[in-house]
């Protein structure tokens, strides 16, 4: 019987390589999306809520703003950290 097909890439180098940038890169977006819906639920928070919690409303749009592949906590965790 022969090999399968993700058997016969991942004892490629090159291609096991590649197919593993690829997987890496699904989950990165896969948790970026997860991470986006969070932040779509602090929208809902009024100003003052956001504020006790150290963000405000732009901070949140800015974050949402990012690429879909790009975690938009990071963006949102980076303008938090910035002095008013």
């Amino acid at each position: 019987m022969g090999k399968s097909i993700a058997t016969r890439i991942a004892t490629r180098p090159v291609a096991g390589a590649l197919m593993g940038q690829a997987l890496a890169f699904v989950g990165q977006v896969v948790t970026a999306i997860k991470d986006r819906r969070q932040l779509t639920d602090l929208a809902d928070c009024d100003d003052h809520q956001l504020s006790d919690i150290g963000i405000t409303r732009d901070d949140l749009q800015v974050a949402l703003s990012e690429p879909l592949w790009r975690d938009p906590t990071t963006a949102l965790a980076r303008r938090a950290r910035k002095p008013s």
